[in-house]
């Protein structure tokens, strides 16, 4: 009788014959297959040379033999079984093992072999059989180890090592057992996992399909359950289907169950296209355009229809077009008052809500524009309809301020452009109805009082008769467009009045500097007979009167190179208040108030008044010239103020000229006359331009001369002028350079001559002359060429200890090329300069070469002689 109780290792071994180990026990034969054939080609051949030479050729045989088997059952893998490879494999390694032990014993790797093949038979057929090829592999090594030590087996020297010792092989034993009974149980144990995890698919497999069963019994019951409800339906569908508008029922998830025909044609899908899906994703947008939740919306109507028993959404057809619905949605329940379906009916409401979406677009597009949409009533006042919102932005007004009635639109138009505005809509009338827009510019009154300008693009409302009712358009902010125009052509103004003055004052230094010539004989030669001349001839009278009208018209002529943008004298820290003092002190202002007795003049002058940094002389002018002229503007009686004060400009003051912000002592004049006309306020600072009687009270030039130095100082003029009379500010920014001492007349002992040769330089005769003449007064020795190029000829063949340099000189190289020329040749040569003109960027760069001061025509001897004893008198450097 056979014993059915399950074996001492049938908890091991489970299910050796699954179909899914078998096939992991195969995988492990294939990825073993190269590496054993591999390794055992190189063992075989190593084995089998190793044995050849020690003469053991049984087994050199044996290795061949061996590696030979399997290599021919593993190439011919696809001819021969599992079972047969696994055998090959095992037998082959289990024979090379013993093969190794009974040749060389414990030295080679004969142990290691066997424990392979032993782990290699668990894996292939379980762990019993590991375990019997363990005890006979145990049997194998006693045996093995017996006859070595008992000299039965031979063993070579070489590979002798513990193999003839007993311990040592009981100890290699011990560890094989070990070792071997250890492992056999890990591919098991795995093999013992997958075939737990296998079962437990095949489990839940089955499950599923008891589920899908009964999953089918649910479907079949719904689905009688909807059989039922459409034969409730068969009475009412013909209604439903024929009608307009778009039925549907959903429901408590919001999938359709029914859809009319006139909702197939509308949403483009087909019954058996849309029945069974969800609303959301088929004809209601997850997300609607204006970024509202649809999704949330349709589970709020599946689960409280009533809430939304009316509500207006987007929805999508098939194609992609975005149409809007207005729903009626009213829930229908069961037997056990629990909702059962949705019905929702629809009309299309697009083209409504396009409308709206265009004018509220357009309304928005107003509003965020910057001009204003108006609508008024062509009534008394012209009140306003309609405004958009943003005329707050505008003008401070709330819309509501308009369509309320507090403000009309003919109350915030300006005074003086309201008559015209209500002129244009007489000529809009009905009888010249063949125009209804018209464009017009004009200023309104914001709320806080200040004055807009305004574009208007006007359209007009009429009726049937022709008659205008409404005025219609939309308004533009151009305030500082007309601003910015104003400005415009206030600067081109300026521009245009700067360059005509800087043409006219280049034409007065053109006749400056001829005139200079002239008068240099009237002014010089004087001076030169007056030293000659006793205290008591009859002749000094009349020379010291021509002397005087030589000096009065040298002054003219000064004031001309002032005119010309020229200020030949250096600058220096200068006190308005001193330079108004001195004036005031003068024979000049004792005979203008005898030749206007009725005008009184007093000073406001600022104790604390800052320094300018300018012309002692040339600001002496502005102010005589600036008295002179108010007092001149007053006829009668009146009063003339002078008046200084610090002033800091910390923004930009728009004026005559723009005064831009710096630090300034201002100079200003001021007059209880008649005023100036706006004619005459544009040109009274031409040269030559004057309401005077010429002769009497001028030269014309006294205005100009006061721009010109103005200019020259980097200083602005404003004007304000009126019927209470005219007001002049000259604005000169400050320094705070201290004012230096005062350099008294120096006797004419002090710059005399000690023979030293000088070379004059000039193009006139006259002026030659005059320079030597005033040049051997002085004890020094003149010679004269009369243009630059002798000046060059003859410093190649003469010296001179210095040059007297004349700038413009005509024709020829003027006195800058010519110094030049000279410092090539003679590099120390010194030299100064003369002009009748101003100073200007060519005396600059013949100073910059080495040249020493430039003085200004007609000269004097106490002038010329303290110039050129100050340059004789510098040490020389090297170039």
């Amino acid at each position: 009788m056979t014993d059915s109780r399950p074996g001492i290792f049938d908890s091991l071994d489970r299910e050796p014959k699954r179909r899914e180990i078998l096939e992991v026990r195969k995988r492990i034969i294939a990825v073993l297959k190269w590496p054993v054939l591999t390794l055992g080609l190189i063992a075989a051949i190593l084995g089998a040379l190793q044995t050849y030479q020690q003469g053991r050729f049984f087994f050199t045989v044996i290795y061949l033999g061996i590696y030979g088997s399997v290599f021919t059952v593993f190439v011919l893998d696809r001819r021969t079984s599992f079972s047969v490879r696994a055998w090959v494999l095992v037998a082959g390694l289990y024979l090379y093992s013993v093969a190794v032990l009974m040749r060389i014993g414990l030295s080679g790797i004969g142990l290691e072999i066997m424990i392979l093949a032993c782990i290699l038979s668990a894996v292939f057929w379980g762990v019993r059989t590991g375990l019997v090829v363990i005890g006979i592999s145990t049997v194998v090594i006693a045996s093995v180890a017996a006859c070595m030590v008992s000299g039965i087996l031979p063993i070579h020297s070489e590979h002798m090592l513990n193999s003839l010792s007993p311990l040592a092989w009981a100890t290699a034993g011990i560890y094989f057992t070990l070792m071997t009974v250890g492992l056999v149980f890990i591919p098991q144990m795995f093999l013992n996992r997958l075939n737990d995890s296998l079962s437990l698919l095949e489990e839940k497999s089955r499950n599923l399909e008891e589920s899908n069963l009964i999953l089918h019994k649910e479907v079949k019951a719904r689905e009688e359950a909807e059989d039922a409800v459409r034969q409730s339906e068969e009475k009412y569908r013909y209604l439903v289907e024929s009608a307009n508008s778009v039925i549907l029922r959903m429901d408590a998830n919001g999938y359709i169950t029914f859809f009319n025909e006139f909702a197939q044609r509308f949403f483009g899908f087909a019954e058996n296209e849309i029945l069974g899906r969800n609303v959301v994703g088929t004809i209601v947008p997850e997300t609607e355009s204006s970024g509202r939740d649809l999704q949330a919306m349709i589970e709020g109507i599946c689960k409280d229809p009533d809430r939304y028993a009316t509500n207006e959404n987007e929805n999508m057809c098939r194609d992609g077009r975005r149409v809007w619905i207005a729903w009626t949605n009213k829930p229908i329940y069961d037997e056990a008052g629990v909702i059962r379906e949705v019905l929702c009916i629809g009309n299309d409401i697009t083209a409504r809500k396009l409308a709206e979406e265009a004018v509220r677009e357009a309304y928005n597009i107003i509003n965020r524009s910057p001009a204003v949409a108006f609508l008024w009533k062509n009534a008394e006042g012209w009140p306003v309809e309609f405004v958009s919102d943003n005329v707050d932005n505008m003008l401070g007004y709330k819309a509501e301020d308009f369509t309320s009635g507090n403000v009309t639109y003919a109350g915030i138009i300006h005074p003086e452009d309201l008559e015209k505005l209500k002129n244009q809509g007489i000529t809009f009338s009905r009888y010249e109805g063949n125009k209804d827009f018209f464009y017009n510019r004009y200023r309104v009154l914001a709320k806080d009082g200040s004055a807009r300008w305004l574009d208007h693009m006007t359209f007009v409302r009429r009726d049937e008769k022709g008659d205008i009712t409404h005025y219609e358009g939309v308004v533009s902010d151009i305030t500082e467009r007309v601003k910015a125009e104003y400005e415009k052509e206030n600067i081109q103004a300026k521009l245009q009045r700067s360059q005509k003055m800087e043409s006219l004052g280049l034409l007065a230094g053109g006749v400056a500097h001829d005139l200079n010539n002239v008068l240099s004989g009237i002014v010089s030669y004087p001076e030169l007979l007056l030293m000659d001349l006793p205290e008591d001839s009859k002749l000094r009278k009349p020379i010291e009167t021509m002397q005087d009208s030589g000096h009065r018209a040298a002054a003219i002529v000064q004031d001309l190179l002032t005119v010309a943008r020229g200020v030949a004298t250096t600058k220096e820290p200068v006190n308005l208040n001193d330079v108004i003092r001195e004036y005031l002190d003068s024979p000049e202002f004792t005979k203008l108030t005898q030749f206007h007795p009725g005008v009184t003049i007093k000073s406001n002058l600022d104790s604390a008044l800052l320094n300018i940094h300018g012309s002692h002389v040339h600001m002496r002018k502005v102010v005589m010239n600036m008295v002179s002229n108010a007092a001149e503007s007053i006829a009668g009686t009146g009063t003339v103020t002078i008046a200084t004060e610090n002033r800091y400009v910390d923004r930009l003051l728009k004026g005559y000229d723009n005064v831009t912000i710096g630090e300034y002592a201002v100079l200003s004049v001021s007059d209880d006359g008649s005023g100036i006309s706006s004619d005459d306020l544009e040109r009274i600072f031409e040269p030559f331009y004057t309401k005077k009687v010429m002769g009497r009270s001028g030269t014309g030039l006294g205005l100009a001369v006061v721009w010109h130095v103005t200019q020259d100082h980097n200083g602005f003029i404003d004007v304000k002028s009126g019927e209470a009379g005219t007001t002049f500010e000259v604005y000169i920014p400050i320094t705070r350079n201290k004012i230096s001492d005062k350099i008294s007349t120096v006797p004419i002992k002090d710059y005399m001559g000690n023979g030293e040769t000088i070379l004059v330089v000039d193009d006139v005769e006259s002026q030659r002359a005059i320079t030597s003449n005033m040049l051997d007064k002085l004890g020094y020795t003149a010679k004269a060429v009369s243009s630059g190029e002798e000046a060059v000829e003859y410093v190649k063949e003469n010296t001179a200890d210095l040059i007297v340099l004349d700038m413009i000189m005509d024709p020829g190289i003027n006195g800058r090329e010519t110094y030049e020329r000279i410092v090539n040749i003679h590099p120390k040569q010194k030299a100064i300069i003369v002009s009748g003109f101003s100073q200007t960027d060519e005396v600059k760069a013949a100073q910059a070469l080495g040249a020493g001061q430039y003085i200004k025509k007609p000269l004097t001897l106490q002038k010329i002689g303290l110039a050129v004893k100050e340059e004789l008198g510098k040490k020389q450097t090297t170039s």
